[in-house]
């Protein structure tokens, strides 16, 4: 089989691991249309997919936003549920960040119109057998305008995390991200977090990622290596509640890096994206590599595209399971003036190397492909929010297998 959408690329590999990647197909929306942006948001799990499309449309509220749920059957993916709010408010934008854990879904609206507009919400759906409901709608008590509560979100046993990055803790647009249990059936917050050096614009909780035990959260406005160079904090469960572990700078920060713009974590290693990186051309975009032992949290690596260039925003999107990475760049132009493009890296020993990378199957610019990722076990999905084959903008979502053996081609 030829795959037009894999290239492979040796540098830094040993084919003899046999580390491969094969494309499964392209999914769109059941009822998708123009500027509907399915692929905004993605996760994902062993059987389930959760596609946000942030400007889909219920009963006439422009811009309320949609969840689609796509399930696992084999190798075949295939829509079994659209999430939508209860509520559903025009220019809400639901689906705007999401996050599966279990049988549980968590969708932000960082738009829904709390706190005399822009103050944000989150929706809690659960599955029970075949069917989606929604469980509850959650809003913090000192929600106020603009905070932008629920742009990103994340989950994992049991603990939930919403970014707020507009929040006022700390100063002006300093940010702070909620952390919710599930205690008894219901979702309870359990802790404000904000960093100990905060400051205005800082924008902490523009990403957020979470193992249960550990919260990271990107601040892309601090300015500790300069105007919006990024930090990252990493906030960790104490006999005492959450406490502040560490603050994660890049060793060679530079202005308006960005770096936290993406987050992810996979056992002891956490990830941080600054998309406006300038190492391999300006705004090219950089990954950075940070691994926890028994003395705290030390970098370890820098990654950045084989092939990349200038304003390319590699790392504007991530997703971390367990060895694997995926990051995507969703300006580069080998397949089209900004079609984008997903890299793979796999680590092998204390190592992460870039195997592969991926353009959309049928790639053409202006797509966007790589403004979300995900990944999960053997699969892989890939967002291009700007795909114009179901309309104008309507988005699409590509869906790659990792498995060992030869590529297929």
């Amino acid at each position: 089989m030829k795959l037009r959408s894999v290239m492979l690329f040796l540098s830094g590999f040993a084919p003899s691991l046999g580390f491969a990647q094969s494309e499964l197909g392209t999914i769109r929306a059941g009822d998708g249309r123009a500027e509907n942006q399915f692929g905004y948001s993605l996760s994902m799990n062993e059987r389930h997919l959760l596609v946000g499309a942030v400007r889909g449309d219920r009963d006439g509220f422009d811009d309320s936003g949609s969840v689609y749920v796509f399930d696992r059957d084999g190798r075949q993916w295939k829509q079994s549920a659209k999430l939508v709010a209860k509520d559903a408010q025009r220019g809400a934008r639901f689906g705007v960040s999401v996050a599966l854990d279990g049988d549980v879904a968590l969708i932000g609206a960082s738009r829904a119109g709390e706190a005399d507009g822009d103050g944000g919400a989150v929706y809690f759906f659960e599955r029970k057998g075949v069917s989606w409901t929604q469980r509850a709608k959650l809003v913090p008590a000192d929600l106020v305008g603009r905070d932008m509560f629920g742009f990103s979100v994340a989950m994992k046993r049991g603990v939930a995390v919403v970014g707020a990055y507009r929040n006022q803790a700390g100063g002006s647009e300093a940010g702070s991200a909620y952390v919710f249990m599930s205690r008894g059936g219901s979702w309870t917050q359990v802790a404000k977090l904000s960093a100990h050096d905060a400051a205005r614009e800082n924008w902490l909780g523009r990403s957020v990622a979470t193992d249960g035990e550990r919260v990271l959260a990107g601040a892309t406005g601090d300015n500790h290596g300069g105007d919006d160079s990024g930090a990252a904090y990493v906030f960790v469960l104490a006999r005492d509640g959450w406490r502040q572990e560490a603050k994660l700078v890049a060793n060679d920060a530079g202005a308006n890096d960005r770096f936290g713009r993406s987050v992810a974590m996979a056992g002891d290693y956490a990830f941080v994206g600054a998309f406006w990186d300038d190492d391999r051309g300006e705004d090219a975009g950089a990954v950075y590599v940070f691994h926890r032992d028994e003395t705290g949290w030390k970098p370890v690596d820098k990654l950045t595209a084989i092939n990349g260039g200038g304003r390319d925003y590699f790392g504007v999107s991530m997703a971390a399971y367990e060895d694997w990475l995926v990051v995507g760049a969703l300006l580069q132009d080998d397949a089209g003036e900004d079609a984008g493009a997903g890299y793979f890296f796999h680590r092998v020993g204390g190592r992460w190397t870039q195997p592969f990378r991926v353009t959309a199957r049928k790639a053409a610019a202006h797509d966007w492909f790589g403004f979300a990722v995900a990944i999960h076990g053997n699969f892989a999905a890939i967002g291009a929010v700007r795909d114009d084959d179901g309309g104008f903008d309507a988005g699409s979502v590509e869906l790659f297998s990792l498995k060992s053996g030869a590529v297929d081609r």
